[in-house]
């Protein structure tokens, strides 16, 4: 299912025993306290169902992640974000944790708020011209299709309403780290939710009952 690349060069080694299974984890300092939080997520679960096994596909947040028995210890990798994760992982999981850490921000902020699983391989519809433009906004509606559909549009303030497919592109969620990286922090919000982005500010959230989220 996917390539392994080890690319983290100056990255901890989390060493942790889980239910009498060794686990190591790799990220940089700065996100001890984010591999702390993922390490109980992972107890958790494999108290549940035994998901710590060699080979087993795990999905926690948005992202997928891979365990790979070696070394008489279970490594956690996870799609190579930056590098294709359709095919990739890598063993530096720290773009990932600040990613779940920043949707998870978003969620504390907003009370009472359903969370709707979004990964970064479901797909999203973005006008042509918000691809250019520094404030755009972003809206989830019912999905469509075959499952993949997140529900999630992406327009600019000067769109015009267009029947013409040209002007639109279906894309994949992982994609908006290219497009608007901070749109990836709301991905996990429900139906009905509009937003409004400019660069790296989220400018306002809304319900849709237009009520202020944020």
């Amino acid at each position: 299912m996917f390539d392994k690349k080890e690319l983290c060069q100056d990255c901890i080694h989390y060493d942790y025993v889980i239910n009498q299974k060794n686990v190591l984890l790799v990220a940089k300092s700065h996100q001890k306290r984010m591999v702390e939080f993922f390490m109980k997520l992972l107890e958790q679960e494999d108290m549940k169902c035994n998901i710590i096994a060699d080979g087993k596909v795990i999905q926690i947040g948005w992202c997928l992640y891979k365990i790979i028995y070696r070394n008489d210890r279970f490594q956690i990798f996870v799609c190579d974000l930056k590098n294709n994760p359709l095919t990739n992982i890598t063993d530096d999981l720290t773009y990932a944790l600040s990613l779940f850490e920043r949707q998870m921000n978003i969620v504390k902020k907003i009370k009472n708020v359903e969370v709707v699983e979004t990964s970064y391989n479901h797909t999203l519809t973005i006008s042509q011209k918000a691809l250019s433009q520094n404030k755009i906004y972003m809206e989830r509606q019912e999905p469509i299709g075959n499952g993949r559909d997140s529900g999630w549009y992406i327009g600019s303030f000067d769109d015009e309403v267009s029947s013409n497919p040209n002007d639109y592109l279906c894309i994949y969620t992982y994609q908006l780290i290219d497009i608007c990286e901070k749109a990836i922090d709301l991905l996990q919000l429900p139906i009905g939710i509009l937003a409004i982005i400019e660069g790296h500010t989220i400018i306002d959230v809304v319900d849709k009952n237009n009520q202020k989220l944020l």
